[in-house]
């Protein structure tokens, strides 16, 4: 609401209990709230889920919000296992959005199943646009791929940043200098490649003088069990994780599914 991708007057908030932190955003945010006993019937466009896996089961069964179109972020929780719940003919979009959007320069992946018309997904695109960037999949299965890369990514990002920081360090410069020195080589380094025409690759090779100190370095880093290798690792150890993951969360939330309290209302 606050990038203008949503009128507050047009969104309604339901959730079994009130707290401060929602009613501060109400404050700033006059959407209408739909809380506990008092919550009554909805009917919207859209219902964007936004609970824990576990819980997605009873959410869906006992909500009073009844939508053309549901939206979910609880993650590793398969297409299916919501056509399970709602039918297949009930239009779902998962949506995997990651730590960034929190300030408007996130990565979104979301995928559709087949009860979806082209204008949802396209106004589902629109409204997470507005945290940043978005790609729309056409094979749920590469979510796990988009999660180890983009979802999982930040924190393997800050781990390098942190490793910078502290090589700063260990080379004389103050706390402060060498966090200056890591945030901003990274940021202006995205920033740059971002705007450029240019490919990575060909980027790098534009930095990197023949006998140079970029050159000395990349030897370093780009060797046979260098950069290339240790990232292959690690995002290839996050999608197996992702995987199994899922297996699990699927499991739990088809038990949920038969063990849902018909007095439970959560948003």
């Amino acid at each position: 609401m606050s990038k203008g991708a949503l009128k507050a007057e047009n969104v309604s908030v339901t959730k079994r209990s009130a707290s401060e932190k929602l009613s501060a955003l109400n404050q700033q945010h006059p959407f209408t709230l739909n809380i506990g006993d008092q919550a009554v019937e909805i009917k919207s466009d859209f219902a964007l889920l936004t609970v824990k896996p576990a819980q997605v089961a009873d959410v869906l069964k006992t909500t009073p919000v009844k939508a053309d179109c549901y939206i979910s972020v609880a993650a590793g929780l398969s297409l299916e296992s919501y056509e399970q719940i709602l039918g297949s003919d009930q239009p779902i979009i998962r949506v995997m959005p990651n730590t960034p959007s929190a300030i408007g320069e996130g990565m979104t992946a979301i995928v559709a199943n087949k009860a979806c018309t082209p204008e949802q997904i396209q106004n589902a695109k629109e409204l997470f646009s507005a945290s940043g960037k978005v790609i729309v999949l056409s094979d749920e299965n590469q979510m796990h791929a988009f999660t180890a890369l983009a979802g999982s990514g930040p924190a393997f990002l800050f781990a390098v940043i942190e490793a910078w920081e502290q090589e700063a360090i260990d080379q004389g410069f103050t706390p402060e200098q060498a966090r200056t020195i890591a945030y901003q080589t990274v940021v202006g380094s995205a920033k740059y490649a971002q705007q450029s025409t240019s490919t990575a690759s060909e980027l790098r090779v534009n930095v990197t003088s023949p006998g140079g100190t970029t050159a000395a370095g990349l030897a370093k880093f780009l060797a046979e069990n260098g950069i290339g290798a240790l990232l292959h690792t690690t995002i290839q150890a996050a999608i197996d994780r992702s995987i199994e993951m899922s297996g699990q969360k699927n499991e739990s939330a088809e038990k949920s599914k038969t063990d849902a309290k018909p007095d439970s209302v959560k948003s």
